[in-house]
């Protein structure tokens, strides 16, 4: 669960993605309960490393899945994936989302939404449940996005270009980061203006080979989507 590529190792979380993305059509086909056993999922994979580490050290003595604990504890995101899928729901409940931001001004709704960036840049830290309790602030943000701040955000050109893209800019980022770095590094000196040229290549770099990659491959796939799954 640990391996990732090493030219571009934050691509591990897709297969996180993935392995949730299996399970998810089974819980969600026939159940008309699916708020309580996402929380029951949650609550599950939150502790199951605290549960397996005690029988393991208590009943088993096993190096090899101390290892596998450890490993999950600090990859696995399935309770954070589940966070987020639970405001999704509540998004498309149009009765329940009326409930929830009716009576909330616009004002708060950017506060809310802000306040879990400047905790993470702040290197806030909530403990042992700190990768849940950013996923719940996060997908709270996410969700007043979609709702109260939409006009402010969502439905602004710059914005709608950067949502088409922005799984380029994460896959491509780190591979663009390397290629720069090795190739303008050892040829320029290091100064202000150089880091600055540089991020700024870095950035460009990967805003248009994301562009490319969007309408070259994945709008095309987008429509294959649809064509195979139109209701």
């Amino acid at each position: 669960i640990s391996a990732s590529w090493t030219p571009s190792p934050q691509i591990w979380s897709i297969g996180i993605e993935e392995q949730f993305y299996f399970v998810w059509p089974l819980i969600i086909a026939k159940s008309k309960r699916i708020i309580p056993i996402l929380i029951v999922i949650i609550i599950f994979f939150a502790l199951l490393p605290d549960i397996a580490g005690f029988l393991n050290s208590h009943l088993l003595g096993s190096q090899p899945l101390d290892t596998i604990i450890y490993r999950y504890n600090k990859w696995d995101g399935f309770q954070c994936i589940g966070i987020g899928s639970i405001a999704a729901i509540v998004y498309f409940n149009s009765a329940l989302t009326s409930a929830l931001t009716r009576k909330l001004k616009r004002s708060w709704a950017l506060v809310i939404t802000i306040t879990p960036f400047v905790f993470w840049a702040a290197g806030v830290n909530f403990g042992k449940f700190t990768d849940e309790l950013y996923a719940l602030l996060f997908s709270i943000a996410v969700f007043l996005i979609a709702t109260k701040l939409q006009s402010f955000i969502r439905d602004t050109s710059f914005f709608k270009f950067f949502g088409k893209i922005s799984y380029g800019i994460y896959m491509y980022h780190w591979l663009i980061m390397i290629l720069v770095f090795n190739t303008v590094v050892p040829i320029i000196e290091d100064s202000a203006w150089f880091n600055f040229l540089l991020q700024f290549m870095v950035i460009i770099s990967t805003v248009v080979v994301s562009t490319a990659s969007f309408f070259l491959i994945e709008r095309r796939l987008l429509k294959v989507k649809d064509s195979l799954f139109q209701r």
